[in-house]
């Protein structure tokens, strides 16, 4: 699971480890599309591979599959499940772990252009506000893209270490909040 995580976040597509156990819990479900565990709401499954698995799993993704969640497997398809035959996951894709990012783009909170491999973020909800954290991984080199949220909204700066907030220039034309961004090394 490291390498789909780490392609992930090369391309600032967020993305959680989940255990079988939690989406095999009676409490995961998916609804309109969208996978509800625990607290996380998930837009697409990936699933890294895996010559066996988990009878139940499988019945699991072919349920989530069902409800319309989008489900990634990484090189291939298992080949068979624990105490049963052959799988069978109509829908499911099989995406190289190097196209995960190309695949799963339309499920991204942000999408930064140009794309910087060091450029890591997060998506944090807290009383009904979207915080996003951006961090430039890099040692030697400036992150400066350009920002577009999924939503069309003012987006406010925040700066913890001087503890300034400021309305950045944006462009709130179109169905997407469009920033600008620039961090220095380490800077965050």
């Amino acid at each position: 699971f490291e390498k789909a995580v780490k392609a992930l976040s090369q391309h600032q597509i967020d993305s959680d480890v989940v255990s079988i156990d939690t989406l095999l819990s009676p409490e995961t479900y998916v609804e309109n599309g969208l996978l509800h565990a625990g607290t996380e709401i998930f837009r697409a499954l990936v699933v890294p591979y895996a010559q066996l698995l988990p009878g139940a799993f499988v019945e699991k993704l072919r349920a989530f599959l069902q409800a319309g969640l989008k489900v990634c497997f990484t090189r291939a398809l298992p080949q068979r499940a624990y105490f049963g035959g052959p799988v069978s996951l109509p829908g499911a894709e099989v995406v190289p772990t190097q196209d995960l990012p190309q695949a799963l783009a339309a499920c991204a909170d942000v999408v930064c252009a140009p794309s910087s491999p060091d450029l890591l973020y997060a998506h944090y909800r807290k009383n009904g506000a979207d915080l996003y954290l951006f961090v430039n991984q890099s040692t030697r080199s400036a992150v400066d893209t350009h920002i577009a949220f999924r939503e069309n909204r003012t987006a406010l700066v925040y700066d913890p270490m001087t503890d300034t907030r400021a309305l950045p220039r944006q462009d709130l034309s179109g169905d997407r909040t469009l920033l600008r961004l620039r961090l220095e090394p380490w800077e965050s």
